[in-house]
């Protein structure tokens, strides 16, 4: 989920995407990330068999779906529920919560900063996504590192002693423990 983004996805990309009319020929989708209408044709709904599509969609209801067919000139974009695999739903999920997460902590640090362009909010979170791949990936190497990391990311220094603040106070990292037994010898 880029800042910064085209106007259409690519054929073959994941997008979310949320049902809002559900037809017996298939269902038109709002896809959340780009604010265009796609569609779902009946057969890329399901590979089996479908009787009734509602026991696969229904309206109001996220979906994450790959992209078949792009046709900017007219408009339409066809998508398929049943070419992504459960891995890659769980994957474009995760991507997504996080994105929203970074997405929410910006405005929270331009909150404070007091803010209110949209347009240097984005400009920010691109220049967090090119350095560090991933906005929510910035927020938490601030926590380990400090402002100096986002600084060297181009990050204007009011901007990155903020998110360093705020990154301390919301982001909590993930801690493993790793047990194991290892043998020391000399020759």
């Amino acid at each position: 989920m880029p800042f910064k983004r085209s106007e259409y996805p690519e054929v073959g990309d994941l997008v979310i995407a949320t049902a809002t009319k559900v037809f017996d020929h298939g269902a038109y989708v709002k896809l959340d990330e780009y604010g265009k209408e796609g569609y779902i044709p009946l057969g890329e709904v399901s590979s089996t068999w479908v009787r009734n599509i509602r026991d696969y969609v229904r309206e109001g209801q996220k979906l994450v779906l790959k992209v078949i067919r792009v046709d900017a000139r007219r408009g339409h974009i066809d998508l398929s529920l049943r070419r992504v695999t459960e891995r890659e739903k769980k994957d474009k999920l995760m991507e997504w919560k996080r994105w929203q997460r970074a997405k929410k902590l910006l405005e929270l640090v331009a909150k404070k900063l007091g803010v209110r362009s949209a347009r240097q909010i984005e400009e920010i979170g691109v220049k967090l996504e090119e350095h560090f791949d991933e906005a929510y990936a910035a927020f938490e190497q601030a926590v380990l590192l400090g402002e100096e990391v986002l600084v060297k990311a181009g990050v204007p220094e009011n901007w990155a002693k903020e998110i360093a603040k705020i990154a301390r106070e919301h982001v909590e990292l993930p801690e493993v423990a790793v047990r194991g037994y290892f043998t020391l010898s000399s020759t």
